[in-house]
């Protein structure tokens, strides 16, 4: 085998492994029944569901059966203000569960974010 060929080969090895890589991350975006699904209905309590929490800004905020929630610790990026590291952007798809009618726990990635219901359901900031 050549010198060339081996680079070559060397180039194409590490191209199809970046691409595996950045596959993994995908920031798929939910079609509209999935992004809306358990945001104007409360999701049965005590059981898991499919929902898709907004990460552009970091992790503070879900719209869940028509209240707004705030993460009791939000998660971001180191520098603040994106989607925390290995999260998608600007949605993650993940399972929350109601706990109760003022607690919520939504996972993905391995993290937990515990949601307290809003006082007189207080709408959020804008992002920046």
């Amino acid at each position: 085998m050549t010198l060339m060929r081996r680079v070559a080969g060397s180039r194409v090895a590490v191209a199809v492994g970046l691409a595996v890589l950045v596959s993994g991350c995908s920031d798929r975006q939910p079609s509209r029944e999935e992004l809306t699904a358990y945001t104007q209905v409360m999701p049965p309590q005590g059981e898991a569901v499919t929902f898709f929490v907004l990460t552009h800004c970091g992790v503070e905020y879900a719209r869940i059966g028509d209240h707004w929630w705030r993460a009791e610790k939000p998660l971001a990026s180191d520098g603040g203000g994106s989607a925390p590291p290995g999260w998608d952007n600007p949605y993650q798809e993940g399972r929350l569960t109601l706990d109760s009618e003022q607690r919520a726990v939504f996972e993905a990635e391995g993290d937990e974010v515990v949601f307290l219901r809003t006082a007189g359901d207080a709408e959020p900031p804008g992002c920046a």
